[in-house]
C-alpha cells in the first residue's frame, strides 16, 4: 500500500488500475468480505429499519450487502464507487443475494466529491478504502456533511506494520539506500491518528471509538509480488540503476519465498475500526 501519486487524477487512475480485476477481488482469502462483515457487525445496533445508509468506496459491495438486511424493507443502502468494473460485480452480488433497487443501489461516483445534500444519511461506511483518498481530512468532513445530526460514520484502516510484503520492501529500501517509501495508510496508521483526524473533521470527540483487531492470514505470494513492490514513480527508481533495482526486487522476492509454507506466506494485518458521530 504505497504510492507517490499527488494529484486527484493520478490517484484515481492508480485506484482504477489496482482494482480493475473485480472478478478476482477477494477470491484468494476472503479478507475483504470478512472485513466488511466485521465493520457492520461492530455497529449493527446503530443501523435501524428504515435507515438511509451509504457505503463509500463500496468496491464489489461487501459492506453494502452486510448492511442491507439491517435497514429492512423501508430503508435503503447506496453503495458508491469510482470503478465501473467493481460496481458491475457489486450489482451481480446483490442480485445473487436477492436485493434490488431501491433497497440496495450502486452508483458510479467519486467518493471525494459526493453529490448528496446535507443531512441525507443515518449511517456511513467506508471499509478499507480511506487510505486511497488524496485528501483524507477533507473527505471525512464531506462524509460528516451528508450525515444527519447524530449520524454515525464507520471506517477502517490499518496499523503501521500491517501488510508484510509491502513493509518488507519499504524496510529494505530504507536499509539499502536510505530512501523513505511513502505508505498510503501512514496518515491513519494508529489509534491516535485515527482519533485525531476524526475530531479534526468535526465529529464529536466523546463519540470517537477505535477498535483494533487482528486480521492476519496466510497470503498468496504470487499476488503479493504483483502488488506490493515499490511503485515505479518512487524516487528510488531515479536514484538507483535499473540493474540494482532488478537485484533489489530479486532479493525481496527471495525473502518472501523463504517465508512461504503450504498455507502461503504469513501476512500480518491489524485493522483499525473507527466509529464517530456527528
Amino acid at each position: 500500500m504505497s504510492t507517490e501519486h499527488s494529484t486527484e487524477e493520478e490517484r484515481i487512475q492508480f485506484v482504477l488500475n489496482r482494482f480493475k480485476n473485480a472478478d478476482n477481488y477477494d477470491a484468494r482469502t476472503g479478507f475483504h468480505a470478512r472485513h466488511a462483515a466485521r465493520i457492520v457487525e461492530l455497529c449493527a445496533d446503530a443501523v435501524k429499519p428504515g435507515h438511509h445508509v451509504i457505503d463509500i468506496a463500496t468496491g464489489t459491495g461487501f459492506t453494502a450487502l452486510a448492511a442491507a438486511p439491517l435497514v429492512g424493507a423501508t430503508g435503503e443502502v447506496i453503495g458508491v464507487d469510482i470503478s465501473p468494473n467493481m460496481l458491475t460485480k457489486a450489482k451481480e452480488n446483490a442480485a445473487k443475494a436477492g436485493y434490488a433497487e431501491p433497497r440496495l443501489q450502486f452508483r458510479l461516483e467519486n467518493a471525494e466529491r459526493l453529490p448528496y445534500a446535507d443531512e441525507t444519511f443515518d449511517v456511513g461506511f467506508c471499509s478499507s478504502a480511506i487510505p486511497y483518498f488524496l485528501d483524507i481530512p477533507g473527505s471525512l468532513r464531506s462524509f460528516r456533511r451528508i450525515l444527519k445530526p447524530g449520524g454515525l460514520l464507520a471506517f477502517s484502516t490499518y496499523t503501521a506494520d500491517s501488510f508484510t510484503a509491502a513493509q518488507m520492501a519499504r524496510q529494505m529500501a530504507h536499509e539499502r539506500y536510505g530512501i523513505h517509501v511513502s505508505d498510503l495508510k501512514e496518515p491513519l496508521d494508529s489509534v491516535e491518528k485515527c482519533r485525531a483526524v476524526a475530531i479534526e473533521a468535526g465529529f464529536r470527540a466523546e463519540t470517537v471509538e477505535v477498535i483494533v483487531e487482528d486480521f492476519s492470514h496466510y497470503g498468496d505470494v504470487s499476488h503479493a509480488k504483483k502488488l506490493c513492490f515499490i511503485p515505479t514513480d518512487n524516487e528510488l527508481y531515479q536514484r538507483v540503476s535499473p540493474e540494482d533495482m532488478a537485484a533489489f526486487r530479486k532479493d525481496w522476492e527471495e525473502a518472501l519465498d523463504s517465508m512461504v509454507t503450504e498455507e502461503g506466506y504469513p501476512n500480518k494485518i491489524e485493522s483499525l475500526f473507527v466509529f464517530a458521530r456527528k
